[in-house]
């Protein structure tokens, strides 16, 4: 199995706290991935040295092959990030949210888009003030899948399939909610699905 996402030894402290040390794993195309542990593990950590939004102080960390620090911008283009805890312009709709980082992208369908807001049944012309805690977490749900992403990280994932539409049915309905990107996969193209947490 190939593996998309490597992560060989990598160690980050902050000073006299260690964030992580020498941290191991892969992700193989096509698997779902949970990342657990305690408060305090480094699991929020690791997710944003993969990010490149942190530097590691050593190890490596790769997906798709790429170094996550030095290719971060086209790594990014093929990553959909759910943040454990969105921080978003809370005077801004959520239309308007995903409109903006639409564009950051380039643009994208617009009918997919559409799907995917039915799909999680948002209404896009509140404002992000508004939200419930649960709708928050579908506008960066939608942001993180519509651009058709191959490669879905999401912190706190367990959180963020309480945004899914119907009780104890969240990972299926996420399955459902990406399902084209997983059949691209089983048909041998380079597209795959997976989520960290």
């Amino acid at each position: 199995m190939t593996a998309i996402i490597e992560v060989e030894k990598l160690t980050k402290s902050y000073g006299r706290r260690r964030g992580i040390a020498d941290v191991s794993f892969q992700v193989g195309e096509g698997e779902v991935f949970g990342f657990l542990g305690p408060n305090g593990a480094g699991k929020t950590t690791t997710i944003r040295v993969l990010m490149a939004l942190i530097r590691a102080d050593s190890g490596s960390a790769k997906i798709t092959g790429l170094d996550c620090w030095d290719r971060s911008v086209d790594i990014k283009r093929s990553i959909g990030y759910v943040p454990g805890e969105p921080s978003l312009d809370g005077n801004l709709t959520g239309g308007q949210i995903l409109g903006y980082f639409a564009n950051l992208r380039g643009g994208v369908d617009q009918k997919y888009l559409k799907q995917l807001v039915e799909r999680l049944d948002l209404d896009t012309g509140r404002k992000f003030r508004q939200y419930s805690t649960g709708s928050k977490r579908k506008v960066v749900l939608i942001q993180a899948f519509m651009h058709k992403v191959s490669t879905p990280l999401t912190s706190r994932s367990s959180t963020a399939w309480c945004a899914m539409p119907g009780k104890r049915a969240a990972p299926s309905s996420f399955r459902r909610m990406c399902s084209a990107r997983w059949r691209r996969h089983a048909r041998g193209s380079p597209s795959s699905a997976k989520a960290a947490s």
